[in-house]
């Protein structure tokens, strides 16, 4: 008796640990808002021969985006995550998250609210396709 209850169990754990990876396998990509060191992407575009002092401009090149991406991959990697806990596509932007822009608590901790629907439309485009 005890080895039958045992092999439900059993049983029952895999069906739970099936639907579980099912379900994660439905999440859509992971993505995320970055908001970038101006100094780093001064020197990262100089690095690059590209001599682009706008900000903006450098955030929009699938380049930096790119190469935030493969930083992000290493920490990953190093780290041993699953692909559901990766980084797919990021979105830079050259704001910082402050209480001046409600983006962020006086003790530092993010809105999510507040930054899902500043930057919904922009990561909106990546789990859409």
């Amino acid at each position: 008796n005890n080895n039958n209850n045992n092999n439900k169990n059993n049983n029952s754990n895999n069906k739970n640990n099936n639907n579980i990876n099912n379900e994660q396998a439905e999440y859509p990509p992971l993505v995320a808002v970055v908001a970038v060191d101006h100094e780093m992407f001064f020197e990262w575009s100089k690095r690059q021969r590209l001599y682009e002092y706008d900000i903006q401009a450098i955030c929009a090149l699938d380049s930096a985006k790119r190469a935030v991406l493969d930083s992000l991959e290493r920490v990953a990697d190093a780290h041993k995550l699953p692909e559901s806990d990766r980084v797919q596509h990021v979105h830079l932007v050259h704001t910082t998250f402050s209480t001046h822009n409600q983006l962020a608590t006086p003790t530092f901790e993010l809105r999510r609210r507040e930054l899902f629907l500043r930057y919904h439309e922009q990561l909106s485009e990546f789990v859409d396709s």
